[in-house]
């Protein structure tokens, strides 16, 4: 799932709207994004900053597997400090009614989005972005979680003014922590 300046005009199918709160705090502005789960732009209304906020869809959020990944998800990729990686802020308690955790809010695009526009990237940019997913991907495995999923819709390029600030690791649903192989 990827959080991303892009917006999705079309809401339709989407489990939440714009103004709906979610847990009480978290103020729904747009849908960035979604797949197996849903990204919304939210504002957290206690610290009044803009986060983006990863849920179940309401079809999704009774099924246990759904929930576990979800969970797991979000405790793996929390248990990384790292800049190039996406941090999570917090995580919804394991019996919320709807399964969230809410992460910080990227302005850029995923390296899909921008190989789609602009074409392939000039050597010297791409070697400095690889390593910044190398770095992230290394502290990763240091925690021994492995993405699985590494592609560029997952590589997300933060921008600032239309230029290219640096990357994150982003989507951490397949990943895998060695202690929980074989849970799956």
């Amino acid at each position: 799932m990827i959080p991303s300046t892009e917006l999705i005009d079309d809401m339709e199918g989407a489990s939440y709207s714009r103004g709906d709160v979610i847990d009480g705090r978290y103020r729904i502005e747009r849908l960035l994004g979604r797949g197996m789960s849903e990204v919304y732009e939210v504002i957290d209304e206690a610290i009044r900053e803009r986060r983006a906020l990863k849920i179940l869809p309401t079809r999704e959020q009774n099924d246990p597997g759904h929930r576990a990944r979800l969970f797991r998800e979000a405790e793996g990729t929390r248990r990384i400090d790292h800049p190039n990686i996406v941090h999570i802020c917090s995580v919804a308690s394991r019996d919320a009614a709807a399964p969230y955790f809410v992460m910080e809010l990227l302005r850029g695009e995923t390296m899909r989005q921008y190989l789609d526009r602009v074409g392939p990237m000039p050597p010297g940019p791409a070697l400095d972005l690889i390593r910044e997913a190398a770095a992230g991907l290394a502290a990763a495995h240091a925690q021994e979680i492995f993405h699985r999923d590494v592609k560029p819709d997952n590589l997300f390029l933060c921008s600032t003014g239309g230029r290219i600030t640096g990357l994150k690791v982003i989507d951490f649903g397949l990943a895998k922590a060695s202690a929980l192989a074989a849970e799956d």
